[in-house]
């Protein structure tokens, strides 16, 4: 019995210790995935941070919502950035559902750099072919027409 427990106690201790660049982000919450894919995540003002940066620009292409961002930071290539969905439908012709962002950024330069980044939004698409994105911090409504 205890060389059982061992190994799940050495297995777990390797595990907690091989993260390294690829491991997800905090993005200010629990461990969620950054990349390029839309969370699903019920939607309160404990679960946002958006005051370390700025959009510059939002736009869909496609199944893809580009979004482009300006923060303080050294050239801005080791931001981690995080689309979050409050999973909810608000009814209105067309529907809409509320997006916000969180980055994480651990450069300290005086530096502004702008970086793009594109996340799959299809995982967003209800039973109508059209849905309005409120995306926070950004002032246009985005038409997501599929």
């Amino acid at each position: 019995m205890k060389k059982y427990i061992f190994i799940i106690l050495a297995a777990i201790l390797t595990l907690s210790f091989s993260c390294k660049e690829d491991c997800p982000c905090d993005c200010g919450l629990p461990q969620y995935p950054c990349g390029d894919k839309v969370i699903i995540l019920p939607y309160s003002s404990s679960n946002t941070r958006s005051d370390n940066f700025t959009i510059t620009g939002a736009q869909i292409i496609g199944d893809s919502l580009r979004v482009d961002i300006a923060s303080s930071g050294c050239a801005g290539s080791t931001w981690k950035v995080c689309l979050f969905d409050s999973g909810a439908v608000m009814e209105s012709y067309p529907e809409q559902r509320l997006l916000w962002l969180t980055l994480e950024n651990r450069e300290a330069c005086d530096a502004v750099p702008t970086r793009s980044f594109a996340f799959d939004i299809a995982p967003l698409q209800i039973q109508s072919d059209k849905i309005y994105l409120n995306l926070q911090g950004w002032n246009e409504k985005l038409l997501y027409d599929y």
